[in-house]
């Protein structure tokens, strides 16, 4: 089998392999290209090298490709508690403050995202980490999210057992205290721990984010460690700015020690604790959106029969004359809701909407995206409110509700507001979508299986191309590989509960 590719070809190769995953190939990382084509190739049944490499010039890479040969052009490398200074000042810093800033407050949760957690150790570290720092755990939502890109990495990290060596920067109490010792001497997690991290596959080059679907907005802290110095200097820095997105207002991102900080238009703070740095979201930009819902169903036609009675509707007893004033909505971040009023009273003038009057439901939908974007669920739930008690009937308004009580861990009320929006309109995809995300973390496989497979077949009637609304920017294409891929893997690696 020849591994040898001409200087052309070898140089294609790189510039596919950054533009699709980010990695940079060039200069002394050439040799590791060079090495994992052998392996990659044999193993994908390719005759040789070079063949393979053929097979990867033909653009665009699609998901499945890209998954198929990430464990060979990929670095692994973790364990537990790795450099030991970044956990100490979460533990005696970052986190108290987060934990106390949260303690009163009705939606009592906090969003943690290790990016290229490669087999788990570092998402598991901060799951350990939460669990030693909340007393009343009960209370609190802990959602930890780890992506990579490597799905072979991603399965051993859901099984959640670790050989001796994941252990070398951990004390042996705590090890003793959350893992249990197998008869093959490996080590596996208390389920009450691995059930609060979550594992999916991310391309932090292509995939979409920050968004709701793969509840990568509104985070707390977000990890991302070691992975971007194996990106070009270009995808590294597009990849921070879209990390700085995804943060709530006061949320920290934690790179590693030896990659490059990001620029000061990227919206973050440096904060040095005496021997580690971290970066701070110091501002946030609003980005709202003010296309119609709607768009999502194209020219569908909704059924206008009497809703049937819900839980859900008990919690919205306001007029539908209520206003949304300025002062009823408090500061977020670093921008006054006011002035994200005034910009959507700006489309209200624009569209012959009196001064005045009240904001519209499209409006006051806007306002519940960007909310729920910064992670103010509070201010989120209530400006959802006002919009279902405008229009009951409409659709988009019961399913922001959902993602809403998703966030909050109230299953049962978001479910059945998802079962409301899909009798308003039984075309709805992300409604179908999320339903099957609920059965599936509740280990109802069959329906979930079902609710995808619904989506499935309504998305083959959209052009590849388009963009769902509330999606992220997610294409008809996308939904469907994640879809399918999310169904491949329901009875093979189902959540922890």
């Amino acid at each position: 089998m020849s591994s040898k590719l001409s200087p052309l070809l070898l140089s294609n190769l790189q510039q596919v392999l950054a533009e699709e995953t980010g990695l940079d190939f060039t200069g002394r990382r050439q040799g590791d290209l060079e090495r994992g084509l052998v392996p990659a190739s044999r193993a994908l049944g390719f005759e040789d090298a070079r063949a393979f490499a053929t097979w990867l010039l033909k653009p665009p890479l699609s998901s499945e490709q890209i998954a198929a040969i990430s464990p060979y052009f990929t670095v692994g490398e973790t364990y537990f508690l790795r450099h030991q200074l970044v956990f100490d000042t979460l533990q005696s810093q970052v986190l108290p403050a987060l934990i106390e800033k949260r303690q009163n407050t009705p939606f009592q949760h906090l969003k943690l995202w290790s990016a290229g957690c490669a087999t788990g150790e570092e998402p598991y570290s901060l799951a350990i980490l939460l669990h030693q720092l909340i007393d009343d755990r009960s209370q609190w939502r802990q959602q930890i999210l780890g992506t990579d890109i490597n799905p072979n990495a991603l399965a051993h990290a859901r099984q959640a057992t670790y050989s001796e060596w994941s252990f070398r920067s951990m004390p042996d109490q705590i090890r003793g205290q959350y893992f249990e010792e197998t008869e093959a001497g490996r080590f596996k997690l208390l389920p009450e721990i691995q059930k609060n991290v979550e594992f999916s596959t991310l391309n932090l080059v292509k995939d979409v984010y920050p968004n709701a679907f793969d509840n990568t907005q509104g985070m707390d802290i977000i990890f991302c460690r070691n992975v971007l110095m194996y990106f070009t200097p270009d995808q590294a820095e597009q990849v921070i700015h879209r990390l700085a997105e995804s943060l709530a207002p006061d949320g920290w991102l934690v790179l590693g020690a030896g990659e490059a900080p990001p620029s000061s238009y990227a919206g973050l703070e440096h904060v040095s604790f005496s021997d580690v740095s971290f970066y701070r979201k110091t501002g946030v930009r609003a980005v709202i959106s003010t296309s119609p819902a709607a768009d999502n169903a194209g020219a569908r036609q909704m059924k206008t029969a009497p809703l049937p009675e819900s839980k859900e509707a008990e919690a919205f007893s306001s007029p539908a004359e209520q206003r949304v004033q300025p002062e009823q909505l408090p500061e977020v971040g670093t921008i006054e809701a006011a002035e994200m009023i005034a910009l959507l009273n700006i489309d209200a003038q624009e569209s012959g909407q009196p001064e005045g009057e009240p904001l519209d439901v499209e409006s006051l939908q806007a306002l519940t995206r960007t909310y729920a974007g910064l992670g103010e669920l509070e201010q989120a739930l209530a400006c959802c409110s006002r919009a279902i008690a405008i229009d009951e009937m409409n659709p988009t308004n019961h399913y922001l509700l959902a993602v809403i009580y998703t966030e909050t861990r109230q299953h049962e009320i978001a479910a059945d507001a998802l079962r409301r929006v899909l009798y308003l309109d039984s075309a709805y995809v992300l409604a179908h979508i999320a339903l099957g995300d609920l059965h599936r973390q509740q280990r109802q496989y069959a329906r979930a299986d079902r609710c995808w497979r619904n989506a499935l077949r309504l998305l083959k009637d959209y052009p590849p191309d388009q963009t769902f609304p509330d999606s992220g920017g997610m294409t008809a294409r996308g939904l469907a590989e994640t879809l399918q891929h999310a169904g491949s893997n329901l009875l093979s690696h189902p959540p922890v509960v």
